[in-house]
Parts: structure tokens; C-alpha cells; sequence
């Protein structure tokens, strides 16, 4: 995934939500309450969630080049994910003490949300292979092989740059 840009005179913002911006920009004077304001004078606020360029000022050149989404996640791809899943939990039934079974149980269903979420839940991606590690580690290799799977990666990848950022810090490696 390339993602580059170029800005002179403008400003990138990256968030996420909203974009507010606000105010007066001006290339020429400007007459304000019988005030002349000489030359450039340029007042903008951004407000809000956002994400993306803006440009505020004079002769101001941007580009931008994105690479091509990655392709969509297909039903059967999930299927196959769902299966690695329940193959998982399986191991778990069989594996996992009897006084910590049920809660393994509802770790790796809780895996299996967050993982066919519309976005990755990454949050509990990691909590749930962090409490393998400690609670069940024989069973954590098998977790995070899950976690690690192409087909997550591509998951992930959907979700665009900055959450392929934040797994790779988060598991490290690629998102693919």
C-alpha cells in the first residue's frame, strides 16, 4: 500500500470523524469594520475530527497518491477464518483445564467478534492473546497464530493505513 503526499503552503491533518473548519481566507486586503487589512491575511479554524489535507494560504500545491485498496474479504474467506476459530476452540475444549475452560471458551468466541467485525477489533485482539499468555500459555501460540493469519491481515488492511499501522505496533510484523 503506497501512501504519499507532497504539500507546499497547506498543512496535513489526520483524525478521525469530523472535519469543522471555519474563519476567513483571504488572498487580497480585506475591509473588515472599516479596518483595511493590508495584504494577506488569512484566519482559519479547524475544528473537530479529521483526516486528511487542507490547504490554507496562496499558490498552494498538493498531491496525494494513494495505492489501490486492498481487495474485499470474501464470504469465503470468512468461512475459512471461522473455521480456524473453531478449530481453535476445539483445542480449547480439549486442552484447557476444566476450571478454566468456560472462560477460555468465551475468550476465543470474543476473538471471533472482534475479528469478523466490520474493522478489527484490535483492542481485544490483544487482550485476548495477552490473557492466553498468561492464563493458558500452552494455548497462546495457537491464538496469536490466529491473530496473525493472512486472511486477518487482509481484514485488517481493509480497514486502511492507520490501523495497519496500529497492528504491526501492536503484533508487529505486517498487517498481511
Amino acid at each position: 500500500m503506497t501512501d504519499s503526499s507532497e504539500t507546499s503552503g497547506g498543512t496535513q491533518l489526520n483524525s478521525q470523524g469530523d472535519l469543522n473548519i471555519g474563519g476567513d481566507v483571504v488572498g487580497r486586503d480585506k475591509i473588515t469594520h472599516h479596518q483595511t487589512v493590508a495584504g494577506d491575511s488569512i484566519r482559519v479554524t479547524i475544528g473537530g475530527n479529521v483526516s486528511g489535507q487542507v490547504a490554507v494560504g496562496k499558490n498552494i500545491q498538493q498531491s496525494q497518491i494513494a495505492g489501490a485498496s486492498s481487495t474485499p474479504v470474501t464470504e469465503a474467506e470468512l468461512a475459512t477464518l471461522r473455521q480456524a476459530v473453531a478449530e481453535l476452540l476445539a483445542r480449547v475444549e480439549a486442552e484447557a483445564p476444566a476450571e478454566k475452560r468456560p472462560e477460555a471458551a468465551g475468550r476465543v468466541r470474543e476473538l471471533e467478534e472482534a475479528l469478523t467485525a466490520p474493522t478489527p477489533d484490535l483492542t481485544t485482539l490483544e487482550y485476548v492473546r495477552n490473557w492466553f499468555a498468561k492464563h493458558l500459555p500452552a494455548l497462546a501460540g495457537g491464538v496469536t497464530s490466529l491473530i496473525v493469519h493472512p486472511l486477518v491481515g487482509k481484514l485488517v488492511e481493509a480497514g486502511g493505513e492507520l490501523l495497519v499501522d496500529e497492528f504491526k505496533r501492536r503484533f508487529g510484523g505486517n498487517a498481511s
